[in-house]
């Protein structure tokens, strides 16, 4: 029994990171301030170099990946190149803005309050287009 117990609560976590990992991987990663990569621009992460794995009530946020993008940093005076330079590093997502693919700020949502958001979005997009087809469909 406990064998079973285990292999569904293993396969409902594999779901949740599963989700998660398709949504993450289509998301724009911009830099706050003060951090490694530099304020405003992209760092492009590595999804296959993430962990710890998603869990029912993280954020999107609670992450930790690999990013590429520019840096000024120069490893204490190692690096006598031109700056910014392109770099890659171990960073928390929290040091990010995360956007999804539709422009939406999703940082310090959950996967459930995420498709909360798009279920609500869509039900927007359904009823304007109904309002539109009604108001059109009167000018005959």
């Amino acid at each position: 029994m406990n064998v079973l117990y285990v292999g569904v609560r293993e396969s409902y976590y594999m779901k949740l990171e599963d989700e998660y990992q398709e949504i993450i991987k289509k998301c724009k990663f911009i830099s706050k301030s003060d951090e490694w990569f530099v304020e405003g621009t992209e760092a492009k992460l590595d999804i296959d170099v993430t962990y710890p794995r998603y869990n029912s009530g993280d954020k999107f946020n609670s992450i930790i990946g690999l990013f590429n993008g520019l840096t000024y940093e120069t490893y204490l005076g190692g690096y006598n190149g031109e700056l910014p330079r392109e770099d890659g590093e171990t960073c928390p997502f929290d040091e990010f803005f995360i956007y999804d693919e539709y422009g939406n700020e999703i940082s310090e949502l959950t996967l459930e309050e995420y498709k909360q958001l798009l279920r609500k979005k869509k039900l927007n997009n359904i009823n304007e287009t109904i309002r539109y087809i009604r108001l059109w469909s009167r000018r005959d």
